[in-house]
């Protein structure tokens, strides 16, 4: 059963153009807003596991210029 989440992220300032590019091309990324608030971007990420889901976790943190995320997965879709 696929694994649904999403993911908060926030970047260094001056850098929200370079992400607008890179988000969009993650695998298992399947929609990118560009938001207003504590963060810049919120990811909504499908997987087919909780592992598949930590790896691309750990890509997007691994960008120096990401500053910080916040993760929530999905345990049921209500409407």
């Amino acid at each position: 059963m696929p694994v649904e989440a999403y993911t908060a992220v926030k970047v260094k300032p001056p850098k929200a153009p370079k992400f607008k590019e890179v988000f969009p091309t993650l695998n298992n990324v399947v929609e990118v807003l560009y938001v207003t608030g504590p963060f810049d971007f919120l990811l909504r990420i499908v997987a087919d596991n909780t592992f598949e889901l930590s790896k691309v976790l750990e890509d997007i943190r691994s960008d120096e210029d990401v500053v910080e995320t916040v993760t929530f997965i999905v345990l049921e879709r209500l409407k």
